[in-house]
């Protein structure tokens, strides 16, 4: 994945390919910045799951081909049925003195690959060793704090029998980041407007609306303050978009959302869930 062989606008696409010495060549698709959500946040980095990693300095070439081709605005948005950007996802749930919901902690992994692009594109790595050190935590903590404002934070929590009434959640806080094993780990805090009462339940699912990015919730959340709490997680239906659908989405006009045309978000039929169940 280095050094432009071509770029080409086609569907509202960009495609990168870029090869180098040693490294087969790799198509990357992406979205360019115009579009919305985690999308804008992510989109800068051309991430495809299983391209080998590349190290050190020699990333930097790949940059000046991916940000050229995201200026060229050649499109605002199109929707599409593949993730490129891929996240484990846990939770610590948050219970007040009186058993309600007050805040959810979410943990998000990255994938080796996109950590990668992004440590290069934000010189985070400032002794090019490879990984984060602790002496570079302080400049990297916050590298993925600074939400669109049309962002919602790729989590939804509801009470099951009322799933079209999302609960509203506060901005996030109490920071924190983590290297494991050359992967990013973003760590923050939601807290619930309103507390709440656990008698109906809780289900909290995690996804990107427009399935740019693929969260896999990957353990039961940690209860803090309540011990009588179980939880089940649901992985989300690899088969849940008819091949129609996906087509339908696919070949979208430019600057066209699946939900403007009355089409389902991607990213919410393809998501894991979280249920969980309190005593009286």
């Amino acid at each position: 994945m280095h050094m432009t062989q071509g770029i080409s606008a086609l569907k509202c696409h960009i495609s990168i390919r870029i090869s180098i010495s040693g490294v087969g060549a790799r198509k990357c698709d992406m979205l360019p910045s115009a579009a919305g959500g985690k999308t804008a946040l992510l989109t800068r980095f051309c991430v495809a799951k299983h391209t080998p990693p590349l190290a050190g300095k020699a990333m930097n070439k790949i940059f000046p081909a991916i940000l050229a081709a995201l200026s060229l605005g050649l499109c605002p948005f199109a929707a599409q049925a593949h993730p490129h950007v891929f996240i484990d996802a846990s939770h610590e749930l948050l219970f007040d003195g009186q058993g309600r919901l007050t805040a959810v902690r979410s943990t998000w992994k990255y994938d080796e690959m996109f950590t990668l692009l992004m440590v290069e594109d934000g010189d985070y790595d400032t002794n090019g060793n490879g990984q984060i050190d602790a002496d570079e935590m302080a400049g990297f903590r916050l590298w993925d704090a600074n939400w669109p404002a049309d962002y919602d934070g790729d989590m939804v929590l509801t009470v099951p029998d009322r799933p079209d009434a999302p609960i509203a959640l506060g901005p996030p806080h109490d920071w924190a980041a983590d290297w494991q094993d050359g992967q990013a780990v973003s760590i923050h805090t939601r807290s619930l407007e309103t507390p709440l009462d656990m008698s109906g339940g809780l289900l909290l699912r995690a996804y990107e609306p427009d399935y740019f990015a693929a969260y896999t919730i990957v353990a039961p959340p940690e209860m803090t303050g309540r011990d009588d709490c179980t939880a089940q997680v649901i992985s989300g239906d690899e088969n849940a978009v008819p091949d129609d659908i996906a087509e339908k989405i696919s070949n979208l006009d430019m600057g066209l959302r699946p939900e403007d045309v009355g089409l389902p978000q991607v990213g919410a039929l393809y998501s894991d869930a979280v249920r969980v169940t309190c005593a009286p």
